[in-house]
């Protein structure tokens, strides 16, 4: 047998779940392409990169050199304004 409570939160479930189709439907990410103003990074793998406000923050990395050489690690920091489209000095 089932209880009031059960019967409850069973159909808070469904509304939810529900919520989650409109929202889903609702919002469309997809990929877009830019050209930022200014000299950007070098190509890089490992780097980490976290949006603060308007600014996506890029820091350190590595890339491969050459067989001698191997991977060279940076320890550099670049940011991209992303309302200005632009790399900031």
């Amino acid at each position: 047998m089932v209880d009031e409570d059960q019967k409850k939160t069973e159909s808070d479930l469904l509304d939810t779940q529900e919520q989650l189709k409109t929202k889903e439907n609702a919002v469309k990410w997809e990929w877009a392409t830019t050209i930022a103003e200014g000299i950007p990074p070098s190509a890089r793998g490992g780097h980490s990169a976290t949006l603060i406000g308007k600014s996506i923050v890029i820091f350190g990395g590595h890339y491969y050199s050459d067989k001698n050489t191997g991977f060279v690690y940076l320890n550099d920091t670049n940011f991209l304004d992303v309302a200005l489209s632009k790399w900031l000095v």
